[in-house]
């Protein structure tokens, strides 16, 4: 048995990050600073967009995203069942009603020919998420979009890093919402980051970032600012710190190399699980999938077994996981919107099946063939 934990995932930090917190921290400023602005400008540059914000999470991108859209009580936005909570609570803390499409059998993510027949009179918003890595199918989704008027955000909180022929998730005209929490592809400790090409769009979120404040609070502080400042709308408190922002410089630099990596143990994966009669996500072509998640379905046979089989990983020092729960499946959303388990077939013929394996990119070689022996020993 493998003599240390391997956990679904973690982050990988080194002395760089280290040094860039340090320097942070002796600066004199800490929170919302001249680190975030240099952050957003490198992110920016590397998605290849206009404009990045950073905030203290995913979850506070897609508050931002929606909130912009001005929603109304009984505006309905659509959004894909297998996802996390916070897809649909940011729907309703805005004031919208999130609406649940299935997703697509292959990749896992909303499916639009779903999403077409969720579109009504109500309907003023479109909401993908691009699972694991993978993005969801954003050609055909745009032209629903634009046949039938909606907005678009896009949930990329797993996909810092993929790409569609060539170009990085996030560079485009509507809000794309990432995530650096601790088990994604990069980190800041936890935070997020909201991009877009739409310049006003982006000088109206970044005003409600910190409580609609006219001016950015650290430029009130040096030698040449002014203490006076106007509140022009009700915002938030959403802002990035510098000491976050200082890690996610550093961690901006070892992406490529990072995803690089996934991408060779999920090969891995593949490989020592050839034998078995196991499902895939599959990669669509001209997608760069970032790996943030190794997701396997199980066979028939296995299905009943799938929660013992997490169990027994666990005792041999293996931390598969699933991700995730269907929404329609919390007590929340069935009783808030009458939502029904046998309501998206696809998203729960893929629940019930699923496991994700541990994906980190200090995962060794021989991990990933420990992980597949002891996998294929419960499930022969």
């Amino acid at each position: 048995m493998s003599n240390n934990f391997l956990p679904l995932a973690k982050p990988v930090l080194g002395k760089e990050e280290e040094k860039a917190v340090v320097k942070a921290l002796r600066s004199g400023w800490i929170t919302l600073g001249p680190k975030v602005a240099e952050f957003e400008e490198k992110f920016a540059k590397y998605i290849g967009c206009k404009y990045a914000l950073a905030v203290n999470s995913c979850t506070a991108a897609l508050d931002l995203a929606l909130y912009d859209l001005n929603l109304k009580k009984g505006d309905e936005v659509i959004i894909p069942a297998f996802t996390f909570a916070a897809t649909a609570n940011t729907v309703i803390h805005a004031g919208g009603t999130p609406v649940i499409a299935d997703v697509d059998p292959e990749t896992f993510c909303l499916d639009s020919l779903a999403v077409e027949k969720k579109i009504n009179k109500k309907t003023r918003a479109i909401l993908p998420v691009h699972y694991g890595g993978h993005p969801a199918d954003m050609v055909s989704l745009k032209k629903l979009a634009q046949k039938h008027n909606l907005e678009l955000v896009e949930d990329a909180a797993t996909a810092v890093g993929t790409e569609y022929k060539g170009k990085k998730i996030g560079n485009d005209k509507h809000a794309v919402c990432f995530s650096f929490h601790p088990i994604k592809n990069m980190t800041t400790g936890d935070g997020g980051m909201l991009t877009t090409n739409d310049k006003a769009k982006f000088n109206r979120l970044k005003l409600l970032r910190l409580q609609g404040m006219d001016k950015e609070s650290w430029k009130r502080f040096d030698k040449t600012g002014s203490w006076f400042y106007e509140i022009v709308a009700p915002g938030f408190k959403f802002n990035m710190t510098d000491i976050s922002a200082a890690i996610g410089i550093e961690q901006l630099k070892k992406l490529d190399k990072f995803n690089k990596k996934r991408e060779k143990i999920a090969g891995w994966y593949k490989q020592y699980l050839s034998k078995l009669d196991f499902g895939y996500q599959s990669i669509k072509k001209n997608v760069y999938h970032s790996n943030n998640l190794f997701p396997i379905l199980l066979p028939d046979r296995l299905v009943k077994k799938r929660d013992q089989i997490i169990d027994l990983l666990k005792e041999k020092n293996i931390g598969a996981n699933v991700y995730y729960i269907p929404l329609n499946y919390h007590p929340f959303y069935q009783k808030e919107f009458r939502w029904k388990k046998d309501s998206v077939p696809v998203t729960e013929n893929i629940f019930k099946r699923l496991i994700n394996l541990p994906m980190y990119p200090t995962l060794k070689k021989s991990d990933v063939k420990y992980i597949a022996d002891e996998l294929s020993k419960l499930c022969s």
